[in-house]
């Protein structure tokens, strides 16, 4: 899977506990994770292969 991430993205931020955003690949693999949020991303798998991205929101203070 290949993840291309537009917008703010902050790595390692502290992320709003139960809030998320799911983005799924292509036929080919791609995701494009675009939100209107600062955020960061976790890789869901599933039995070892990549399944989808989480875009998390940052809490902002």
């Amino acid at each position: 899977m290949t993840v291309d991430a537009y917008g703010d993205l902050w790595p390692g931020c502290p992320v709003v506990f139960g809030v998320w955003d799911w983005w799924y690949p292509d036929a080919a693999g791609y995701v494009v994770v675009d939100p209107a949020y600062p955020y960061d991303l976790d890789v869901m798998e599933f039995e070892g292969r990549p399944l989808a991205v989480k875009s998390l929101p940052c809490i902002l203070e």
